[in-house]
């Protein structure tokens, strides 16, 4: 079961929430990173889902989020998730998530894995690649 029909996955290293409603992204980076050195440390690493047509039966009010990447191991927290206030059903929602600071202790393939709390299954993955030159 999917938590929408669309899902839009952005990486950056910042969200700012404007006056009016609005969001900016900050320092926005592709799926594949390369660093100067590795281990190497972002001071802050965000991950801003866009996510159209929600679907309503699995709504979730808490979200599991799993970080795994190689050389490490898993990190998993916790997250609410305060759905929209739109009249009616929620047609669209967005999820702004910081890490903090986020470390790159080898290069390949990290994924961060996005869950329904309780369930074992991911409703988002999303993939990047740390490499350096």
């Amino acid at each position: 079961m999917t938590l929408a029909k669309k899902t839009i996955i952005i990486l950056c290293e910042d969200i700012r929430k404007e006056i009016g409603n609005r969001v900016s992204l900050i320092g926005i980076l592709d799926d594949d990173i390369v660093l100067p050195a590795i281990p190497h440390i972002f001071p802050k690493l965000c991950l801003f889902a866009m996510l159209k047509d929600v679907n309503n039966k699995i709504l979730p009010t808490n979200l599991d989020i799993q970080i795994v990447s190689p050389g490490t191991e898993p990190v998993k927290l916790g997250i609410g998730f305060a759905p929209p206030k739109q009249k009616g059903k929620p047609k669209n929602a967005t999820i702004g998530i910081e890490f903090s600071p986020f470390q790159v202790q080898c290069a390949g393939e990290t994924r961060i894995e996005i869950r329904i709390s309780g369930q074992e299954k991911p409703v988002i993955t999303h993939k990047v690649s740390f490499k350096t030159k």
